[in-house]
């Protein structure tokens, strides 16, 4: 698609409330957050009608009141020995207040993300494992090639680390992440109102020096 200018393009403005707690008992631990926010002529690109070159056109406009209201969970255990093991989990739920019919398109509906990662005492080497269960989504009309909805998705990635021999005052250390190991076909905000997909199965090799 093509974006085009909107000179009379207004700031949108809001207020986010969030409450909420933590706990600790051991090397155990959780939280958990509950937040809502009002956002005032809230800016979202919305489709003209109009193409550019064949391809369709979008514009930032204020759309009106939104208001995204959510729930955030995290709990997890380290162990002494190096070992950790996380789950977090993020609920949305977004109104258009001045239009309820109409999606507003901002996120994803729910995310869970679960992580486990060990880290050698010595700090010589750490490994680790997440996976990533993403809902689906609604976009604004128009703006997905696939439909209204975006589709879930679930992806996972692994990553290692390595420390490597320090010489004349430099630290290098060798990082390996494998993402998207399934190969899925899944699109990221804020790719995803344009379906836009993600790579897919790919693997990162870096090295870092510092000194």
């Amino acid at each position: 698609g093509t974006q085009v200018a909107n000179p009379a393009l207004g700031p949108e403005t809001s207020l986010n409330v969030d409450v909420g707690a933590r706990y600790r008992v051991g090397p155990a631990y959780a939280e958990a957050f509950v937040f809502r926010n009002d956002i005032q002529d809230a800016i979202r690109g919305v489709a003209t009608g109009n193409t550019v070159n064949g391809r369709p056109e979008f514009q930032n406009r204020n759309i009106g009141k939104l208001r995204i209201e959510g729930v955030e969970v995290t709990t997890g255990v380290r162990f002494a020995r190096g070992v950790e093991a996380s789950v977090n989990g993020t609920w949305f739920e977004g109104t258009n207040v001045s239009n309820p019919g109409a999606p507003i398109g901002d996120s994803y509906s729910s995310k869970v993300v679960g992580d486990v990662a060990y880290r050698a005492p010595s700090g010589v080497f750490n490994v680790g494992y997440t996976v990533r269960r993403q809902g689906q989504s609604e976009v604004i009309v128009g703006t997905n090639p696939i439909g209204p909805v975006i589709p879930a998705f679930t992806v996972h990635s692994a990553r290692a680390g390595l420390r490597l021999p320090g010489r004349l005052g430099v630290r290098n250390h060798l990082s390996l992440s494998i993402e998207n190991i399934g190969n899925a076909l899944y699109a990221e905000f804020p790719n995803a109102g344009f379906f836009r997909p993600e790579p897919g199965r790919n693997i990162n090799l870096s090295l870092i020096s510092s000194f």
